[in-house]
């Protein structure tokens, strides 16, 4: 590396030290910000020991928090011994993320659901008002594919239509909220595309089981409803 063996001194006076090494970018901040550069620091005087970061096997934390404790306390005892793990404070970094997402997934879910039973009545009454309708067309030939298409058509086409007004602004606020990331993903048309069909296919599923029993009915019966 070009770096290695050169000199460097802080701002503050300290120094000047010698470059012994250099490391790939990694991220010590979150996502929201961008990599800052970093100096790994070593030094030999006890009384100016920061942090130390050791990396440790799950099965056998109790047993190294205690043999880490017992070297620091002979070793730097200027200062308590203090610890935290690396993933509690990933997951700090993130705890705000977490939160919304499990509340939009909540709400997500209400919303769903709330949907899905206003389209299960609509369908039902649909196929209420059309009763002698569908029983015509069955009598003059019509599948049960086309009773079904019939009735499920106008409703997939209002979703989709009302699919394509919530895409510009999905995007709009899916593209404010990544924009506090330094590090992002880019909003692609496969995005939407794919929550589109997911919606679609709630949609068929809901409305199938009303469609498929008005369109099993048995014509006579259909003819005579008043």
């Amino acid at each position: 590396q070009p770096a290695v063996g050169k000199k460097i001194k802080y701002v503050h006076g300290d120094g000047p030290f010698t470059v012994i090494g250099v490391v790939k970018d990694s991220h010590f901040k979150t996502l929201q910000s961008e990599i800052e550069p970093v100096v790994y620091r070593y030094t030999s005087n006890k009384y100016r020991i920061g942090y130390l970061s050791a990396r440790i096997r799950p099965e056998h934390t109790r047993e190294a928090l205690a043999l880490l404790k017992e070297k620091w306390q002979t070793i730097v005892q200027s200062q308590p011994f203090e610890y935290s793990f690396v993933d509690d404070v990933f997951d700090r970094n993130y705890r705000t993320e977490e939160e919304t997402q499990k509340v939009i997934g909540v709400f997500s879910l209400v919303a769903i659901f709330l949907a899905c039973l206003g389209l299960f009545g609509l369908v039902a009454y649909a196929a209420q008002q059309r009763t002698k309708e569908i029983g015509v067309r069955k009598v003059l030939g019509a599948s049960v594919s086309d009773i079904f298409l019939l009735l499920s058509g106008d409703f997939m086409k209002l979703v989709l239509i009302a699919n394509l007004i919530a895409w510009p602004i999905a995007y709009y606020a899916l593209s404010n909220w990544l924009e506090h990331f330094a590090y992002r993903i880019d909003l692609g048309p496969g995005t939407l595309t794919s929550g589109s069909v997911l919606v679609l296919l709630i949609a068929l599923l809901t409305t199938s089981y009303q469609a498929i029993r008005a369109a099993l009915a048995d014509p006579v019966d259909a003819l005579r409803y008043e």
